[in-house]
């Protein structure tokens, strides 16, 4: 897990040098906005040869408040760079089988983090009232008591987030932003060692997940 975790924050550096390298350099604009949404995945899980009850039964068992941050730069009138990190927790009911329970309920955690290219959809871009599309890459890593109580770790997916955006001025620096996301990627959580001799994974598919999220940006000219 720690070797999951060190790479999960080495790729997550490594595409903020990415990301930003150029635009710091240009410095037309930055943009910094903390931001509370709402996070649902959309997606399903495939059938498995195991299940844990520590684990979500779906994965809008997931879905939460979600609280984040989200830094912008606009390198011209039309193109910027955005790098955004959110996390959203969420609680898994206590789950009773005969001669078993789990003992109470247990949370999980999804932290995202995406770069993405932003392209300016507003008739006359000026300042910093904008309308956007978004696209780029992301991470996904499903964490919390419900992951380490079932024993297969914290799975961090790779991934792509398509997005639109605004931004109101409500002040010289000061504005505010709106945003949504579709987070595409494919799970693939496995079993832990004690169940190696079965085949399939815990959580696995195709999935799609949905962030929409409300904030206040600072304007750096």
């Amino acid at each position: 897990m720690i070797l999951k975790l060190r790479s999960f924050w080495s790729s997550t550096a490594f595409a903020s040098l990415l990301v930003f390298a150029a635009p710091l350099r240009a410095q037309s604009s930055i943009e910094l906005a903390p931001f509370v949404g709402y996070y649902r995945p959309m997606g399903s899980f495939a059938p498995a040869s195991v299940y844990s009850t520590a684990l979500p039964s779906k994965p809008s068992d997931l879905s939460g408040v979600a609280w984040g941050v989200e830094a912008r730069s606009w390198i011209s009138e039309r193109l910027g760079v955005q790098l955004q990190a959110a996390v959203a927790n969420s609680t898994m009911p206590e789950v009773a089988t005969p001669g078993f329970s789990r003992g109470g309920p247990s949370s999980a955690q999804v932290l995202i983090v995406t770069a993405q290219a932003l392209y300016d959809l507003s008739p006359n871009p000026q300042g910093f009232r904008r309308v956007w599309l978004s696209a780029g890459p992301a991470l996904i890593r499903y964490g919390g008591d419900a992951y380490s109580l079932a024993g297969g770790g914290a799975p961090v997916s790779v991934g792509a987030a398509l997005g639109a955006g605004l931004n109101i001025p409500l002040g010289s620096r000061l504005s505010a932003t709106a945003g949504v996301q579709v987070l595409l990627y494919q799970l693939d959580m496995g079993f832990p060692s004690s169940l190696s001799g079965n085949p399939g994974r815990f959580e696995s598919g195709f999935q799609d997940d949905l962030l929409l999220h409300l904030g206040l940006a600072w304007n750096w000219r």
